[in-house]
This record gives C-alpha cells, sequence and structure tokens, in this order.
C-alpha cells in the first residue's frame, strides 16, 4: 500500500517549505510531504497523486 501523503498549501514559499520540514522532523518517513503554492497547484497535485494510487 502507498505511503500516506501531507499536502501542506501555502502562499508563502519560505512558510511552505518550513512548515514541510517541521512535520518531516516530527513524522520521518512515516508519510511522504508534497507542498503547493495555492488551491490550483494543490489540486493538479492531488489529482497527480490519485493517478499515482496515492
Amino acid at each position: 500500500m502507498a505511503k500516506p501523503v501531507i499536502l501542506c498549501v501555502d502562499d508563502e514559499k519560505i512558510i511552505l517549505d518550513s512548515l514541510k520540514a517541521q512535520l518531516k522532523g516530527k513524522f520521518g518517513n512515516v508519510y511522504m510531504y508534497e507542498g503547493a503554492e495555492n488551491a490550483d497547484d494543490a489540486m493538479e497535485v492531488i489529482n497527480e497523486l490519485n493517478e499515482d494510487g496515492y
């Protein structure tokens, strides 16, 4: 089964990168971490993940 995914969405890249780093620091390799800078990009990521079986 595919690893669960945490999708972070924020319009400021530095915040987005920081959030992903903090989550990875807390949960390690339990999850896969993705990021998007807006809702449209997030939907694209979600669609790609669904196509890939996540």
